[in-house]
């Protein structure tokens, strides 16, 4: 007998063939634009074949996995116009996770899709996503600054920061980030109209791998969490598909 071991994203029992799913790596790399309007141009292009794509697989989906599938493919193709919209997910997330703060990479609440015939299956796993963990944990506001500081400073691993799109985004509080020579530094961190309680001990939802930023959090001196069964998601659709609506955007980063 076989054994695979694995993170279940749906509950109950069920028996078929097994589908590997793999991550294609893509290598960023950073350069000068040459030309500013014709940048501005192919992302224009680019958000005009996405959101072509994104409403093909919404209108299958629909079709052969249903409404509530077919939402996420419409919430990703509301991330190309709308940068508030994120803000809202993390928001929306928070409070489905009843935490005071969440934090998490960007890229891990506003991943591709890309385009292709798919199964039910398979569609079914598509609009699951890469399995993101959801990090349950208390944490003062100096351990949060201390998270986020090492967060920024990690290279060449998983969750690192290249760009500024591979940031991180907040809720429940706002950060203010420079950028360095090497990289990005946190400068501050706000709650309402003043500096985050460094004294203050918050409930945190932290989305991301849980070996790895377990390792940050631990580094930042948060040794006991615990890993959420929900899958982040499935939430937001479970949420739209019942009607409910977003929680509003609110500004969570600024960058200079």
């Amino acid at each position: 007998m076989i054994l695979i071991q694995g993170k279940g994203v749906s509950a109950g029992v069920e028996h078929g063939p097994i589908y590997f799913y793999h991550r294609t790596d893509a290598a960023v790399v950073k350069r000068p634009a040459q030309d500013l309007e014709q940048e501005k141009r192919r992302l224009a292009e680019a958000q005009e074949k996405t959101k072509a794509q994104l409403e093909v697989l919404a209108k299958k989906c629909r079709r052969e996995a249903g409404d509530k599938s077919a939402v996420l493919f419409e919430t990703h193709a509301m991330f190309v116009d709308d940068e508030d919209y994120m803000a809202a997910i993390m928001n929306t997330l928070r409070e489905e996770l009843g935490t005071e703060l969440l934090v998490g990479q960007s890229v891990n609440v506003a991943g591709n899709i890309a385009a292709g015939e798919y199964t039910r299956e398979e569609l079914e796993f598509l609009t699951m996503g890469e399995s993101v963990d959801i990090l349950l944990c208390d944490m003062t506001g100096q351990q949060m600054a201390d998270y986020l500081s090492g967060v920024l400073a990690a290279s060449g691993r998983r969750g690192s920061v290249i760009n500024d799109s591979s940031l991180y985004v907040s809720s429940g509080f706002a950060m203010k980030i420079r950028r360095t020579a090497s990289g990005y530094a946190l400068e501050k961190l706000y709650a309402g109209d003043g500096e985050l309680d460094r004294k203050r001990t918050y409930s945190v939802a932290v989305l991301g791998n849980g070996t790895v930023h377990g390792d940050l959090l631990a580094a930042a001196g948060v040794t006991d969490y615990r890993l959420s069964g929900a899958v982040y998601k499935q939430l937001i659709a479970e949420r739209l598909a019942s009607g409910g609506q977003l929680a509003g955007p609110e500004d969570y980063i600024t960058l200079y």
